[in-house]
């Protein structure tokens, strides 16, 4: 059986990808995973570098031998960053429209930073301004059915969602995201802007949104002059894919985990 271990995006919860998963044959496939990255002993830091060890640590404490690391978005940057640290822990890494910024978004971020004006730059804005408390999740899931970041997800993605991403006030009436809108801020401000100086050891895909919202060509191009060994694949539809299209998402993860990729070398 495969070991699959996934990592999510900044702000969602890995059980909201309940469907997505729900597509791997359970024959097949275990999934793994750690629900809520950078909410325990692990915060966030510059680079990611501690939800990298938050991750290595997971995996390492689950004896779960070497897992197909697959991560979305946030996720697939923090498994890259595993992989390249301890490559011992991968048969194989699948990352999904990860934000691996090119030349010039790094530069544009560096900027940013150093003029301490992350606080107005989208996503990072969102996250400071997002609707944290529901009086029911009834409210909850009107209130996102009609937000443009939800508008495509499947209606199992998005019951999910709330199911998931919402959990009780503690001592009070309603609902809060259990993903932390702060935590979510933080991260998003110290989204890596580089990488270390080590060649990728383990077979690696990377699959790209084709409407180009997080990964740029531009970006694309870098990738593929930073990694040579990693094969990009494009998928048709947006960042959020695996809620959009969650089956056609994991087909796509499934043929590549049996693919027969060669590592680097």
């Amino acid at each position: 059986m495969t070991t699959l271990w996934f990592s999510h995006a900044n702000g969602f919860p890995a059980s909201c990808y309940r469907q997505f998963f729900n597509y791997f044959p359970q024959s097949e496939y275990r999934v793994l995973f750690i629900d809520k990255t950078a909410h325990g002993n692990y915060p966030p830091s510059h680079g990611w570098t501690a939800l990298r060890n938050e991750l290595i640590h997971g995996i390492e404490t689950a004896n779960a031998g070497k897992v197909v690391g697959v991560g979305h978005s946030m996720g697939g940057v923090i498994t890259l960053l595993a992989a390249l640290k301890r490559p011992d822990l991968f048969s194989r890494i699948i990352l999904l429209d990860p934000p691996l910024f090119g030349r010039r978004k790094q530069w544009f971020m560096r900027t940013v930073r150093l003029l301490r004006l992350n606080r107005y730059i989208p996503p990072a804005n969102k996250a400071r301004k997002r609707r944290t408390h529901f009086n029911s999740k009834t409210e909850a899931l009107e209130y996102f059915r009609h937000k443009p970041l939800f508008r495509n997800f499947t209606p199992d993605s998005l019951n999910n969602y709330v199911e998931y991403g919402l959990m009780p006030v503690p001592d009070s009436p309603g609902f809060e995201l259990a993903f932390s809108a702060q935590t979510e801020y933080r991260l998003f401000c110290t989204t890596p802007v580089s990488y270390p100086k080590k060649r990728l050891t383990v077979p690696a895909h990377l699959i790209y949104a084709n409407s180009y919202e997080v990964l740029w060509q531009n970006d694309l191009a870098w990738v593929k002059a930073r990694f040579p060994e990693m094969e990009l694949t494009c998928f048709s539809g947006g960042h959020l894919f695996p809620f959009e299209q969650p089956e056609a998402a994991a087909n796509m993860v499934t043929q590549l985990a049996g693919s027969k990729l060669s590592a680097g070398v």
